[in-house]
């Protein structure tokens, strides 16, 4: 067990952590972080017996707990965390209704139903559409693609010499990105964004969004279905947050 922990802890040092919510990289070891916990406290006060070390875990469990939320409700990004019923719901129920997380599984239902085995999905937000859907899928954000993810890291070796020499840097890795995207011919693309109130035009959240729209194959695409993330009344953010289905259209020659 402590190999297990140890092996996870090395992999979120050298990949240097996580970006999102809820430490991620640590939850597959938490419950054994947890447990090592608990029969540290118990062996510092001596033998107590099953009932008093179930009671040790459970208030360790309960203080991890504790722990992760009120980190998440300091997080800055808390909006993301903006439910509509309370979270025993979820917890018992299994259903996302209500979260956030729910956009992905309406998003990855109307793609499998419309959906041919062969098709490639491109996400912005990869969530659970690729599970949802069992379709081949390109994240944007080069978790699954290797080429992507070294085109992240040039783009930041560029920004970092470019703040040493004050040149720009030579070309935006979005560019190259969403060139690669639209490479594999996928039939589905999922943007994450909101609907501008004025002219009614769908605002992409991501920069890498901006250049999947703008790249000239995206004329062959066309929204097909929307569905909200979030209510931006309740989030204070003024705007809601909306997941977009666009489709390729097939045009005939």
């Amino acid at each position: 067990m402590i190999a297990v922990i140890a092996a996870q802890l090395a992999f979120v040092i050298i990949v240097g952590g996580d970006a999102m919510l809820a430490y991620r990289f640590l939850m597959p070891v938490y419950p054994l972080l947890a447990v090592l916990a608990t029969v540290a406290i118990v062996a510092g006060v001596g033998r107590l017996g099953m009932p008093a070390t179930l009671v040790v875990a459970l208030v360790v469990s309960c203080a991890s707990m504790w722990q992760q939320t009120r980190g998440l409700e300091r997080s800055s990004h808390r909006y993301w965390l903006v439910h509509e019923r309370p979270g025993r719901h979820y917890l018992f129920g299994g259903n996302l209704e209500g979260t956030w997380l729910a956009a992905h599984v309406a998003s990855a239902r109307y793609i499998r139903e419309h959906a041919s085995p062969a098709d490639v999905v491109v996400v912005t937000e990869a969530g659970l559409i690729p599970f949802d859907t069992g379709l081949e899928t390109v994240d944007l954000l080069g978790l699954n693609d290797r080429a992507i993810a070294i085109m992240w890291q040039s783009s930041a070796r560029e920004e970092r010499e470019a703040k040493i020499t004050g040149a720009p840097p030579a070309r935006e890795w979005s560019y190259d990105v969403a060139k690669r995207a639209y490479g594999r011919s996928p039939r589905w693309i999922v943007l994450d964004g909101y609907f501008d109130e004025s002219s009614g035009g769908f605002v992409p959240r991501l920069g890498i969004g901006f250049w999947m729209m703008s790249h000239v194959a995206s004329s062959d695409y066309r929204e097909v279905f929307r569905a909200r993330v979030f209510d931006g009344r309740k989030t204070g953010l003024g705007r809601d947050l909306f997941d977009v289905v666009f489709e390729r259209q097939e045009t005939n020659s």
